[in-house]
C-alpha cells in the first residue's frame, strides 16, 4: 500500500458498528467492531476517511469481474482498507489481502418456529400411513377368510363389522369360538388388543401433550424443502455466505447458493446507516 497522509477507511454502520461525531468533529466509534477499529486507527496515529460502500454490500463479484461493497472500493482504490466483519473467502482473497483471523463463526440458518400440530386430526396421528394401510387392509382381508375357507354364510358387511367391532375392545366375536375359527381368532383378539391399548396409549399422551411440527434441522434437509416444497432460502446481498454455498464441494450447498442467486433471494432490511451521530 503506497505511503499516504491519511487512510481511507470502508465500512458498513451496523449495531455492532456506529460512528459518532463529538464536538470538535471528530469521529468516534461504538460497539464491538467499532471500539476494535478505534483502537486499531488509535494506534496507527494516522487521520483517516470514512468511506460507506453505496450499495451497504460486503463484497460480491460480478459477472464483469469488479466487485461490489467494501471489497469493491479496495478493489477500484476508494479505500485504502475496510472492516466490518468482512468474511475471508477464496474470491475475495484473489483481489484483496487479509489481516489475521481475529473472529471466527458459526454458518447457520435461521427458519420461523413451527406451532404445535392441530389436534383436528389427533384421532389417526398414533400411527403411521404405513400402519393404517395394513390395518385396513387386514379388516378387509379378514371376512374373505372366513366366507371362503370356512364356509360362513354371514354377508361380508357383517362379518367386516364384526372384526371391526373387536379393534375397539368389542365382545362381537363371541359366537366365533369354535375349534375351526379358534387359531384365527385367538390372533386377530390377540393383535386386536395390541393396536387398541397401543393406539389409546398414543391418543391420550398426543391430547395431553400437544407435539410440535417438525422443523427443518440442517442444510440438506432445507435444500430438499427448497427443492421439493417450495421454501425459499434469502441472504444478505453481498455477504460471505452466498459465495460460500455457491462454489461448495458438497451438492446441497451449491444447489442453494445457485437457487439465491437465479431467483434473487436476497434480503434488502440490513441493519445499516451511513448516517452519522
Amino acid at each position: 500500500m503506497e505511503c499516504v497522509s491519511f487512510l481511507r477507511v470502508s465500512v458498513n454502520p451496523m449495531k455492532d458498528l456506529k460512528v459518532h461525531r463529538k464536538a470538535d468533529g471528530s469521529l468516534e466509534f461504538s460497539g464491538i467492531q467499532g471500539r476494535f477499529l478505534g483502537t486499531i486507527l488509535e494506534s496507527m496515529k494516522m487521520l483517516f476517511q470514512l468511506v460507506i460502500a453505496e450499495d451497504r454490500e460486503w463484497g460480491r463479484l460480478l459477472p464483469n469481474g469488479n466487485w461490489t461493497g467494501m471489497i469493491g472500493k479496495i478493489q477500484t482504490r476508494a479505500a485504502d482498507i475496510a472492516d466490518s466483519y468482512i468474511v475471508i473467502t477464496k474470491q475475495r482473497a484473489s483481489v484483496v489481502d487479509f489481516s489475521t483471523v481475529y473472529l471466527t463463526d458459526d454458518f447457520t440458518f435461521a427458519i420461523k418456529k413451527p406451532g404445535p400440530v392441530s389436534t383436528s386430526l389427533a384421532f389417526v396421528r398414533p400411527f403411521d400411513f404405513i400402519t393404517w394401510t395394513l390395518i385396513l387392509t387386514i379388516l378387509l382381508v379378514l371376512p374373505l377368510i372366513f366366507q371362503y375357507f370356512f364356509r360362513y354364510k354371514e354377508s361380508y358387511i357383517f362379518l367386516f363389522l364384526r372384526f371391526l367391532g373387536s379393534l375397539v375392545q368389542q365382545s362381537t366375536l363371541a359366537n366365533y369360538d369354535i375349534k375351526g375359527f379358534r387359531p384365527l381368532i385367538f390372533s386377530w383378539r390377540f393383535s386386536a388388543t395390541v393396536i387398541s391399548f397401543s393406539y389409546s396409549a398414543v391418543l391420550l399422551s398426543m391430547l395431553s401433550i400437544p407435539s410440535k411440527i417438525i422443523a427443518v434441522q440442517n442444510f440438506i434437509e432445507l435444500s430438499e424443502a427448497v427443492k421439493n416444497y417450495g421454501y425459499r432460502c434469502y441472504v444478505f446481498k453481498g455477504t460471505a455466505p452466498l459465495d460460500f454455498m455457491i462454489y461448495n464441494e458438497k451438492e446441497h450447498l451449491s444447489f442453494l447458493g445457485e437457487m439465491v442467486d437465479r431467483h434473487e433471494w436476497y434480503m434488502n432490511d440490513l441493519p445499516l446507516s451511513d448516517q452519522i451521530d
